[in-house]
C-alpha cells in the first residue's frame, strides 16, 4: 500500500524573506535552507521602496515551512540580515 503524505496546498508552504541582498542568487537562498526541500523561489520588489528584496520561498510540505518559521525566523544572506515570516496566502504567484 502507497503510504501517501498531505503535503497541502502550495500558498501554504511558502515563506516570505525580507531584506534579501540584491547580490544573492537562486543558489544563496537553497544553501541557507539546506536539510529543507526548497521547490521554488521567486523575487519580488518591495511594495515600499521599489528593491527586489523580497524572496517567497515555497517547500516541499506544511511541515517544512512551519520548522523553517519556528527554528529560523530570520536569515543572514551575503551579510544581510531579514525575517522569515509565513506567507499570507495569494502572495505566490508561481502556482
Amino acid at each position: 500500500m502507497a503510504n501517501f503524505t498531505y503535503i497541502g496546498p502550495a500558498s501554504a508552504r511558502v515563506v516570505q524573506l525580507t531584506n534579501v541582498h540584491l547580490d544573492a542568487t537562486d543558489a544563496d537562498i537553497r544553501d541557507f535552507f539546506n536539510g529543507y526541500t526548497v521547490l521554488d523561489q521567486i523575487r519580488v520588489a518591495n511594495p515600499q521602496t521599489g528593491i527586489d528584496s523580497i524572496v517567497y520561498v515555497m517547500f516541499a510540505t506544511i511541515q517544512e515551512r512551519d520548522d523553517v518559521v519556528a527554528t529560523l525566523r530570520s536569515h543572514n544572506i551575503l551579510g544581510r540580515r531579514g525575517n522569515i515570516f509565513p506567507a499570507r496566502s495569494g502572495n505566490y504567484v508561481g502556482e
